[in-house]
């Protein structure tokens, strides 16, 4: 199997496109919500240590979906996205999530031990969640396109 263009496209829009949409995302809430944000520190570490159990539950799931990706038996439609290379960027999707995960957690796990709390961390905070959200869904939207199509011919 050979590397395309497109595949290097892929990689980097699977790269990238959560960040900057992050980023966007930080950007509008600080300029149109800033009443919603949340400085307090006392709200924003119970939010956190909320937020690290649904964090650390997702990569869970990125886990298990990536390990059953990688053992999946060989039927057409697998078939068809190792022949056309769809394959690779499927699991460099997890991966991704599952890194943006990983960085997440170990943000906040570092934020519980030095126990600080403020309008910055807050935006970093709402950046990593809509950064995951995004890698989230680009996963799910992987998934949900192999599974509706687990039975469709060439």
């Amino acid at each position: 199997m050979e590397k395309t263009w497109a595949n290097k496209i892929d990689k980097v829009i699977i790269i990238f496109l959560p960040i900057l949409i992050g980023i966007a995302g930080n950007i509008i809430c600080n300029k149109c919500g800033k009443q919603l944000l949340i400085v307090d520190k006392e709200k924003g570490i119970d939010l956190l240590k909320t937020v690290l159990d649904i964090w650390g539950i997702l990569l869970g799931f990125i886990f298990t979906a990536t390990s059953i990706l990688l053992t999946i038996g060989e039927n057409q439609y697998v078939k068809l996205l190792k022949d056309t290379n769809h394959f690779p960027n499927i699991l460099f999707s997890y991966v991704m999530a599952g890194t943006y995960l990983l960085v997440a957690i170990t943000f906040g796990i570092v934020l519980l031990f030095v126990d600080i709390w403020g309008e910055c961390i807050f935006n970093i905070f709402l950046c990593l969640n809509i950064i995951i959200i995004v890698s989230m869904a680009m996963c799910v939207k992987f998934l949900f396109n192999i599974i509706l199509n687990m039975d469709r011919k060439r």
